[in-house]
């Protein structure tokens, strides 16, 4: 079976900073797909983001969404 492949597709993520929304845009990421995460609060989704920049600096296909006003 071949590889799924992602280019062009757009994928928001809901609750991205951490569990099944964490690992669902992990796993989104690697056949190429452009995703959005959103989640609160914005400390922790942006922490996250920096450690998938770490673990793969290819990964650039990715957008942060979160509301500073909720803690």
């Amino acid at each position: 079976m071949e590889p799924i492949r992602l280019n062009g597709v757009r994928a928001p993520v809901t609750g991205g900073s951490s569990g099944l929304g964490l690992a669902m845009s992990e796993a989104l990421l690697c056949p190429g797909a452009s995703v959005t995460l959103a989640a609160r609060p914005g400390s922790r989704l942006e922490m996250r983001c920096n450690a998938l920049l770490m673990r793969d600096t290819m990964r650039t296909n990715f957008r942060l969404m979160y509301d500073p006003g909720i803690p």
